[in-house]
């Protein structure tokens, strides 16, 4: 049992220090997305998770400045059509075991429109991660009164 709790914060650990950034950038062009994701790639492009993924999309323009973006996860065509994709808000969790793809891109406010991107990924393990609960006591601690 204890050698699995290391293992699993091995694997926490490695999951929270790799850091992939994407980055391309185009000139003139549109908005570019930068798409963040923590894993171990392999040789196939794959990145493999255990537990899991939260995914980040982050767009730039040095034109005239990001509109919006959008993203399909897991869409049932591919390419996905235009009509597929969502307006992205936030950072979200994806949590089901097995293959997933992310499309995704952006669009400026002078009407450039990025070519999509994708981004695949593998759920191989639920999370078997327990969280971690600290307690903080604070105030005058004295020492206990002697017989």
């Amino acid at each position: 049992m204890k050698r699995e709790i290391e293992k699993r914060k091995k694997i926490e650990a490695v999951a929270a220090i790799i850091a992939v950034v994407l980055a391309l950038f185009i000139v003139g062009i549109g908005p570019v997305i930068i798409a963040d994701d923590p894993g171990d790639p392999t040789d196939s492009g794959m990145r493999i998770f255990a537990g899991y993924v939260t995914v980040f999309l982050n767009a730039t323009d040095i034109g005239s400045g990001v509109n919006c973006t959008y993203y399909v996860l897991d869409p049932g065509v591919i390419p996905p059509p235009l009509d597929d994709y969502g307006v992205y808000t936030g950072s979200f969790v994806v949590s089901d075991l097995g293959d997933h793809i992310i499309w995704y891109y952006s669009d400026d406010i002078a009407g450039n429109i990025e070519e999509a991107q994708t981004k695949a990924f593998r759920i191989i393990a639920e999370d078997l991660t327990p969280p971690v609960t600290n307690c903080d006591l604070v105030g005058n601690e004295v020492e206990p009164p002697t017989p």
